[in-house]
């Protein structure tokens, strides 16, 4: 188990993400008070999403709070990229089929390896 899942923040950005007070009139009305919860100066103007004042989510460097994060999501900026390197798997005639060995390269080493590496140094 994760001791911070990272979609819940937890780790540093590298950009500066912020808005210039305005519409933001590309979001439903009903975003306006989930992101007045997280933080954001907002309010309804005819039904428009408004940002009252300048608004910085984070600066390059910055270890991001959940707020943060959530807002970062609701604003399609990424943060973290997830790969997956498939070593085995089963077949449609239910038959288990090995990609690649543990002794293999499969490009980077992924953490699971570091994981499983030192649960078994440590026995």
């Amino acid at each position: 188990q994760l001791a911070c899942p990272l979609d819940l923040g937890c780790h540093s950005v590298d950009q500066t993400f912020e808005f210039e007070e305005g519409p933001l009139d590309y979001l439903p009305h009903t975003m306006e008070p989930h992101l007045r919860k997280l933080g954001m100066p907002v309010e309804l103007k005819n039904g428009i999403v408004n940002l009252t004042m300048p608004f910085k989510i984070c600066e390059d460097g910055d270890t991001l709070t959940v707020d943060q994060a959530k807002l970062l999501k609701l604003f399609g900026h990424t943060t973290v990229e997830f790969r997956v390197h498939p070593r085995c798997y089963w077949n449609s005639k239910g038959e288990f089929e090995v990609l690649a060995t543990r002794d293999e390269p499969t490009g980077e080493k992924e953490a699971a390896d570091v994981e499983i590496e030192d649960a078994e140094d440590d026995e």
